[in-house]
């Protein structure tokens, strides 16, 4: 939890110097006279990690409040301020970490300017932050005011706007942007191309594509010589090129459908253990390569093994995004189906509720994602005969698909059938099956209207007449279920609604 922020009051008042004698004596190193930025600076440098930096947190506030801008807005202390920000993103403190990234960045845009060099670290820096707040629009935008920065300052060579693209390529792609990720990769290619000697590094750039695609189209001697040729490169190529490798080998263990899994495994685990010496044990860039390699020890039925790397995975991203984030629900969701593989459904649901709680009210964009998740669900529930809790689930899950304008055709049709048959059985096991076909018009009303009504769609009294408020409900339930709306209502209108409501 944050430190209680203290009040400073205005420069000159009473409450000022009695606030600034005690600050004198809880804060070593403060001078007799005014605190200063120097100070504040020495502050951050003493931090040990696993402190609270509530001693630094205090005096950047006491100087903020007396409106004293960091000595000629020394560059050295800018920096200090964006560290004790990176201080608290490490803990989680996201607000914190924000307020001060932005009073830093305003500080040098002020001293030089809205289109200078200078802004193009702290951009990223605000968009590493905006992105573990899971606000993803913000994160792009800043990344794109980077790359503006760099066109402008730098037509000529393109080789400062390459971490931009590369992480403008990874927020899209988080978001299920391909299209716009494969934009952004193809331009760093290029960059790459441009900037470095070939036959190198570039040529490794250049052909990563190419591996995947040879793996994909099952061209295995061409697929395995690339391969060869490019981690042959990558292994001689010292120092900062460690990356690339290390993201090309989880490329191909992805995308190598021919490539056994044993193999797979042997390659996740080198380039696991090559990513933590690169960015040490507790880094968020590491959930990548523990994904994949449970996803392999699942194939291989390991699910014992599978397990401590997806909690491993859900302890970095709880510590590293913003609790309600989409990609801790989507290790929430990994960890179900380890657990359903394993044959542990109550774990399952319990991991599978943890993740559809996380993407309820979140954007539309993870929408078919808390689909898929109940779909799952809703076999599970089957598997454990909790008839009642799959209708509901698939009732969700078909709701979200029809509010979606991109679903296909099939996958909705699939849906409203999987649905239909729980419905069916339902009315078996509770005895009240009917044959609609024999019911006479007034009673199919009544059926209707009591149904829907169940359902908190209100059709007005189940009296057996198709007034208006109950032909307003029917076309309110079909717009739920998918189903285009009715010009005529009739026995074959009012069966198809039917088959989908609950006894």
């Amino acid at each position: 939890m944050l430190p209680k922020r203290r009040t400073i009051a205005k420069p000159g008042s009473i409450a000022a110097i009695f606030v600034m004698s005690i600050l004198l004596q809880i804060v070593p190193g403060w001078c007799e006279t005014n605190p200063t930025w120097k100070e504040f600076a020495t502050l951050v440098d003493r931090w040990k990690g696993g402190e609270a930096p509530n001693q630094a947190d205090t005096l950047f506030d006491a100087l903020n409040a007396s409106a004293t801008p960091p000595d000629g807005y020394d560059m050295q202390i800018i920096h200090k301020i964006f560290r004790l920000s990176q201080i608290h993103q490490e803990s989680g403190h996201w607000d914190r970490a924000e307020f001060l990234a932005i009073k830093a960045f305003l500080w040098l845009e002020k001293t030089f300017g809205p289109d200078n060099m200078v802004l193009i670290n702290p951009l990223m820096e605000l968009s590493a932050i905006w992105l573990g707040k899971g606000e993803e629009t913000r994160a792009v935008q800043a990344l794109h005011r980077g790359l503006r920065i760099v066109e402008k300052e730098y037509p000529d060579s393109a080789i400062f706007a390459a971490g931009i693209h590369q992480r403008l390529a990874t927020i899209h792609r988080q978001v299920g942007r391909e299209d716009l990720a494969n934009v952004h990769e193809k331009k760093l290619a290029e960059v790459w191309k441009q900037t470095v000697e070939p036959n190198s590094i570039a040529e490794v750039i250049l052909k990563k594509d190419d591996i995947v695609r040879l793996w994909q189209e099952k061209h295995k001697t061409e697929a395995a010589e690339a391969t060869a040729k490019v981690l042959d490169i990558l292994t001689k190529t010292p120092g900062p090129y460690q990356g690339t490798r290390i993201t090309l080998m989880l490329a191909l263990a992805q995308h190598s459908a021919d490539m056994p899994d044993t193999e797979k495994a042997n390659l996740l685990l080198n380039s696991l253990a090559i990513a933590e010496q690169l960015h040490g044990e507790h880094n968020p860039g590491l959930i990548p390569f523990m994904t994949e390699l449970a996803h392999v020890y699942q194939k291989q039925g390991k699910m014992n093994l599978a397990q401590p790397l997806l909690l491993r995975s859900l302890e970095l991203a709880e510590k590293f995004f913003k609790p309600n984030h989409s990609k801790i629900a989507q290790i929430y969701f990994n960890l179900g189906e380890n657990s359903r593989l394993g044959n542990q459904d109550e774990e399952a649901m319990s991991f599978y509720h943890h993740a559809t709680a996380i993407l309820r009210g979140h954007a539309p964009s993870q929408n078919a994602f808390l689909a898929q998740i109940l779909s799952t669900q809703t076999i599970v529930y089957k598997k454990m005969g909790k008839l009642v809790q799959a209708e509901q689930t698939q009732m969700e899950c078909l709701t979200l698909l029809a509010g979606q304008t991109d679903v296909q055709t099939d996958t909705l049709h699939q849906a409203r059938e999987e649905h239909k048959e729980l419905i069916a059985m339902l009315r078996r096991q509770a005895g009240t099956v009917h044959d609609y076909e024999s019911l006479d018009p007034k009673t199919l009303v009544t059926l209707l209207q009591r149904g829907l009504t169940q359902t908190g769609v209100d059709p007005g009294p189940a009296d057996g007449y198709p007034g208006t408020k109950t032909i307003q409900s029917i076309h309110v339930f079909e717009k739920r279920i998918g189903l285009p709306e009715s010009q005529t209502i009739n026995n074959k209108t009012i069966i198809g609604v039917l088959e989908h409501l609950p006894p």
